[in-house]
C-alpha cells in the first residue's frame, strides 16, 4: 500500500532550514552516533547528518556544502531511503 503524504505534511515533519549550496532547504539535524567500516571491524562514532526530501538536493551530493546554525560543512555522502528522503552525512569544514 503506497504511502499518502502531501508536501505540507513533509514540511510539518521538517522544522529546521539549512543552506544546501545557497539553496533555503528544510530538513532535520542530527549529530547522533553511528558506525563507521574500518578493516574487518567497525569504528563507532559520532558525526553530523541532515535529513531532507531527496527532491531538494542532486541525486549524489558528496562534496556539495550545507549550511546550519552557522557552521558549514562538506557533504560527504547521500544515503536515500527509497521513500523520497535522503540523510545527508556531513563533514565539518
Amino acid at each position: 500500500m503506497a504511502l499518502d503524504e502531501s508536501y505540507g505534511d513533509r514540511q510539518s515533519f521538517f522544522d529546521q532550514e539549512a543552506l544546501y549550496d545557497g539553496q533555503s532547504i528544510l530538513g532535520n539535524f542530527s549529530n547522533e552516533t553511528r558506525e563507521a567500516p574500518f578493516g574487518a571491524v567497525g569504528v563507532v562514532g559520532r558525526g553530523p547528518s541532515f535529513l531532507c526530501e531527496a527532491s531538494d538536493v542532486d541525486p549524489d551530493p558528496a562534496g556539495h556544502t550545507l549550511v546550519f546554525d552557522d557552521t558549514t560543512y562538506t557533504v560527504i555522502r547521500g544515503e536515500p531511503d527509497g521513500t523520497g528522503m535522503t540523510r545527508l552525512i556531513l563533514e565539518a569544514v
